[in-house]
């Protein structure tokens, strides 16, 4: 009975996050001027796609009422978590989402550190934490793949689509194009992610790996030009940038909720203290 949000609250306060948004669809809310100014134009923009792993298949196995639970889990943590760092649903595609990170005042790398961070926690819970939630429904074997790619300002064009009651509000760039092309190229609860993420992204490279084909050439996802793909390790990513996250004897991966209230305390001590010396009398 607890809602999505609620859920998130602990992982919110480990993160730092005082607020808790709620996942909104359609327009982007930096960009529907466009709407009534019958216009255009270009802007930066990081695109994501999220999708299980061979649904189709689920139909294989389960009852439609089983794969509207497997789906509706998979969409509400996916959504939930990319809101919270930031993100914009785009869309959902049945058992798939399309999310923006970034906009008007949004720096381009704290795009990107939004956007990896939000897969790399929801591919978390997908492998982890929902694990075992599907298992105890008697649900095995749920993966997901996701695809992300950065498209600078002169890349990404900002338009409205269709006419009527029946458009949408949304980009024209290759790299919005190549995000949903490299989920599928990801392994079950992988990530891929463009050469312009990694050229970009102010962490060590041993995070990315370069996607190769049996010959060892790169495996480019897109030619003329020439563009790279990358396996982000977020598993790694994730145990090297935040303290919270641990391994166990085993090597599985957990979050250490102690260890955000500890931090949280001494967060609230350390505003306290900054209140205390923007008084007047703080020389006291």
């Amino acid at each position: 009975n607890i809602s999505p949000q609620d859920s998130l609250k602990p992982i919110a306060t480990l993160l730092g996050l005082k607020e808790i948004k709620a996942p909104k669809n359609g327009d982007h809310p930096d960009f529907t001027h466009l709407r009534h100014t019958n216009s255009s134009e270009y802007h930066n923009i990081v695109s994501a796609f999220i999708d299980v792993k061979k649904s189709t298949n689920l139909f294989r196995t389960y009852t439609k009422e089983e794969i509207q639970y497997i789906i509706q889990t998979i969409l509400l943590a996916s959504t939930h978590t990319c809101a919270l760092l930031g993100g914009h649903i785009q869309r959902m595609q049945f058992d798939g989402i399309f999310v923006y990170f970034g906009g008007r005042n949004i720096k381009k790398e704290d795009a990107i550190k939004q956007a990896i961070t939000a897969t790399s926690l929801f591919t978390y819970f997908v492998k982890y934490e929902l694990k075992e939630v599907f298992q105890q429904n008697e649900i095995e074997r749920i993966f997901t793949r996701t695809g992300i790619d950065f498209g600078d300002d002169n890349d990404v064009f900002w338009s409205v689509y269709g006419s009527g009651d029946c458009t949408e509000l949304t980009t024209t760039s290759l790299h919005t194009s190549l995000a949903p092309k490299m989920q599928s190229n990801a392994e079950s609860n992988g990530i891929v992610v463009g050469e312009n993420i990694v050229n970009r992204l102010s962490v060590d490279s041993q995070y990315c790996d370069v996607l190769r084909n049996e010959d060892s050439s790169f495996n480019y996802i897109f030619t003329n030009p020439n563009y790279k793909q990358y396996k982000f390790n977020w598993s790694s990513y994730l145990c090297k940038t935040y303290s919270f996250f641990k391994k166990d004897e085993n090597g599985k991966l957990y979050i250490d909720y102690e260890v955000g209230v500890a931090n949280q305390n001494r967060l609230e001590n350390l505003e306290k203290a900054i209140s205390i010396l923007n008084t007047p009398t703080a020389y006291l």
